[in-house]
């Protein structure tokens, strides 16, 4: 189920109710929490503002007003209708009366690019599934040199059926430590334009023990998993640099972020106001 997680951002500008200038592609997935289905994406991409130059990201100075987002849901099982899930857009405006819809890191503001908009209710007719309730991942202790994926849209371009494209790469620092004193590391990996906000999977693969289980001097403990393991690593937003061939180096915020944002963010700030 983890490939029905990541979703494809068309990042807007709305004049009116029927005209709309599309500014960027960008990527996205879903939280759950409390009953509530949350789409996570960053910062950046809600507000169309370089959080670290301090500047707009567009040309043309546009400030997003929404988003286009395709959810997958349960089909109607009809004779005539074979298909177990269709896919509906649905428009997601980042501005209620003016204010902003997203929230944001309790302690560090934007300067976590990351933001959690509260947009639905969990029920049975999705089939989109949040990340966080995947049954099918192991909680154990990543690595400087451990695998990751970065399941986005490069350039806009997907895997058919808007399913996300996997970029892999690994971690280029030690996860126990913060970057810039905040909660984020760097992986290496070739990523692209469009995936910012993108989840990243680690993996391991051989002997795994997990988070908290005994671990002993040359025998197994019975704990340990065999083959391959996945975990949920954290929120991709960009690389280091704008020559796409120089340090390859990627950012990508903890995991732990997101728990902090939507049980205790704070309301969103536009850079416009």
């Amino acid at each position: 189920m983890l490939i029905y997680s990541p979703v494809k951002l068309k990042i807007q500008r709305k004049v009116d109710a029927t005209n709309a200038v599309d500014l960027a592609i960008a990527s996205g997935f879903f939280w759950q929490n409390d009953g509530y289905f949350y789409l996570i994406t960053n910062w950046h991409n809600v507000t169309g503002w370089d959080p670290v130059n301090n500047k707009s990201m567009s040309v043309s100075a546009a400030q997003p007003t929404h988003f286009e987002m395709p959810l997958l849901l349960k089909a109607d099982a009809t004779a005539e209708n074979k298909s177990l899930a269709v896919r509906k857009r649905y428009d997601i405006a980042l501005y209620d009366d003016g204010k902003p819809k997203w929230i944001e890191h309790p302690t560090f503001g934007n300067k976590v690019d990351v933001v959690a908009i509260k947009i639905a209710q969990i029920d049975d007719t999705l089939v989109s599934r949040p990340i966080n309730a995947l049954q099918n991942f192991i909680d154990f202790v990543p690595e400087a040199g451990d695998d990751v994926f970065v399941l986005g849209y490069p350039g806009g371009i997907d895997g058919g059926h808007e399913l996300a494209i996997w970029k892999r790469g690994s971690i280029a620092s030690q996860p126990t430590f913060d970057i810039d004193q905040l909660p984020k590391i760097l992986i290496d990996t070739a990523t692209r334009s469009g995936m910012s906000g993108a989840p990243v999977i680690a993996r391991r693969t051989g002997i795994t023990v997990p988070r908290g289980a005994p671990i002993t001097s040359g025998t197994l403990s019975g704990a340990e998993i065999i083959g391959q393991s996945d975990t949920f690593l954290g929120v991709y937003s960009g690389r280091i640099g704008d020559d796409p061939m120089g340090l390859q180096l990627g950012v990508v915020w903890k995991a732990s972020v997101l728990d902090d944002i939507v049980r205790n963010g704070k309301p969103g700030q536009s850079p416009y106001s």
